[in-house]
């Protein structure tokens, strides 16, 4: 507990870090004289990350981009920024087969962060419930479907979890109604882990959840299957149609 409330007074009184700059390889998909390859880059998110016919939507929303030149070449960009905004680290998913290094990131300095936690602030509305899931993908798919149950979500970008994530999570305890712990199943040491964290220490609700049958990991799951998530874990009495 000590050495959590550190954390969060270290957290909560950081001042300067470094930003990043995306650098000139790297295209929006909605640019003016967009790439004719970027349709490419939105078939994977369409079909292979699930989004259909909102992956450009799902581009928008989370500032992500493509590259076809230099480190991240052929790789769908993911920026990564802090809680005020600042850009702090990229991944770079590959789109192609066969690829040694699936993900590839700016710095090796992203490890404090989470993923999507700015957006999670500055919602205009109290979510009702926040999941916690491990991947950027994972976090996209609840989140982005999520919105309409009044829910959201965070990723702590990887199977391990650090101090100054576990405060920043405690801290995002003030603007939502419940804490959903939602780490692939594989990860269940990590889950015990997060949950007697906060337990005590964040101001919602910590409770351990389950990811719906068929699904192998937060980022499979249909809209119709967050939707699903989202009402089991409501903290209010009304259900929202599917």
């Amino acid at each position: 507990f000590d050495t959590l409330f550190d954390a969060l007074q270290t957290t909560a009184q950081e001042k300067t870090v470094e930003e990043l700059s995306f650098p000139k390889e790297f295209r929006c998909f909605d640019a003016p004289g967009s790439s004719r390859y970027a349709g490419r880059f939105l078939d994977y998110i369409a079909q292979e990350r699930g989004f259909g016919d909102d992956a450009l939507k799902v581009c928008e929303r989370y500032g992500l981009r493509y590259a076809l030149t230099g480190e991240q070449a052929w790789r769908v960009v993911i920026p990564i920024h802090d809680d005020k905004g600042r850009l702090r680290n990229w991944t770079g998913r590959a789109i192609g087969e066969g690829v040694m290094l699936r993900y590839k990131n700016a710095v090796n300095s992203g490890k404090g962060l989470l993923f999507n936690e700015v957006l999670v602030r500055d919602l205009p509305w109290r979510p009702w419930s926040l999941f916690v899931v491990e991947g950027p993908w994972d976090c996209m798919k609840v989140d982005f479907y999520g919105h309409k149950f009044h829910c959201t979500s965070i990723a702590i970008l990887g199977t391990s979890i650090t101090e100054e994530q576990l405060a920043r999570i405690a801290l995002l305890g003030s603007v939502v109604d419940q804490i959903v712990i939602l780490m692939d199943p594989e990860a269940f040491n990590i889950n015990a882990l997060i949950e007697s964290s906060l337990s005590g220490v964040s101001p919602a609700a910590v409770v351990l959840g389950q990811i719906p049958d068929g699904a192998e990991d937060p980022g499979a799951l249909t809209p119709k299957q967050v939707g699903a998530l989202c009402n089991k874990y409501r903290t209010q009495d009304t259900k929202i149609s599917l």
